[in-house]
């Protein structure tokens, strides 16, 4: 999340994961990221899962 925001100068950086993919939300997690909300991809309709840092107000430690 460091490199996200200082080396590459991002702004906001956020994660999608299928439900049930739970290698991806471990991951997700594992570098300090919750899950907000379910969202729907055009098209398919398909679910995903929406992740975002978890203190959003201070994302870099």
């Amino acid at each position: 999340m460091k490199y996200a925001y200082q080396d590459l100068g991002l702004k906001r950086v956020i994660g999608f994961t299928l439900p049930g993919n739970n290698r991806s939300i471990r991951l997700l997690e594992s570098i300090g990221m919750v899950f907000d909300s379910t969202v729907y991809v055009d098209g398919d309709r398909k679910a995903c899962n929406l992740y975002v840092p978890a203190n959003q107000n201070n994302p870099v430690p």
